[in-house]
């Protein structure tokens, strides 16, 4: 698991990308909760004349944790999903400024705003929907396809093509 949230390398299926995009989601909105109830805690503790700063500092840190790592894993299961359907992993950085500016344009412009935040759904579900290379490509085998091929009864003939 560690490998395929944290690791640019390789390749992963629609499914898998979709299960592991969730499970990375799941381990952000916890952390960042956690860190949320301990903010919380850490100034209630303080405004009661008891020092709450150590709290407040676990809860920036918790947070920060949850940033960082929903941050990583989607660059690294987005760069795995590009190489999967046969692209390189530096298409991710388009992918990224589109997501940004969709967020930033819209404080400015409601209407760009919007638009930019429809392309950039209609990028996350075609990296969900496109099928992968249906053959080993230079980013490495078929996810979840065979790693050796069939090993073939003793004594048959081989095949001829």
């Amino acid at each position: 698991m560690r490998d395929t949230l944290f690791s640019f390398r390789g390749r992963i299926a629609r499914l898998r990308y979709f299960g592991y995009g969730c499970l990375a989601g799941l381990i952000a909105v916890l952390l960042i909760t956690g860190g949320g109830v301990a903010f919380y805690l850490g100034r209630t503790v303080s405004t009661t004349g008891t020092p709450g700063a150590g709290l407040v500092v676990v809860a920036c840190l918790l947070i920060l944790a949850g940033l960082v790592c929903a941050g990583w894993a989607r660059l690294a299961l987005t760069i795995k999903r590009l190489h999967d359907i046969g692209l390189i992993g530096t298409h991710v950085i388009w992918i990224l400024l589109l997501d940004l500016s969709s967020s930033l344009v819209a404080r400015a412009s409601l209407g760009v705003g919007l638009l930019l935040e429809l392309a950039s759904v209609g990028v996350s579900l075609w990296l969900l929907f496109q099928p992968g290379q249906d053959t080993t490509n230079r980013y490495g085998p078929v996810p979840g396809g065979p790693t050796t091929p069939p090993a073939q009864p003793t004594g048959a003939a081989p095949a001829l093509s």
